[in-house]
């Protein structure tokens, strides 16, 4: 039997046979091919740059947290430490 196609999920794993396009569930396999299955699935390994994007993301939004936490408490320290006759300057949005 020459495999056309695996198709894996979470909860099951299907073979496809190229000759036949008989699809196969893992019960329903040889011990022949399920074996190779199995040594298959052993070394299989997912590549490290499927996740990354992901990863970058999460990197993002944590550092522009970082950043958005520290201009806040910069803010407030300089609120914090005002002094008489300290003169402060306001700029609104809309330059109004």
């Amino acid at each position: 039997m020459i495999i056309y196609g695996m198709r894996a999920s979470l909860r099951k794993t299907e073979l496809i046979a190229d000759n036949c396009r008989q699809i196969l569930k893992l019960k329903e396999m040889p011990a022949s091919v399920k074996l190779g299955y199995e040594n298959l699935k052993t070394h299989a390994k997912m590549p490290v740059w499927t996740f990354s994007g992901l990863l970058l993301i999460a990197l993002a939004i944590v550092g522009f947290s970082i950043a958005d936490k520290q201009k806040a408490a910069k803010v407030s320290h300089m609120m914090t430490s005002l002094k008489k006759d300290d003169i402060l300057e306001v700029k609104m949005k809309d330059d109004h």
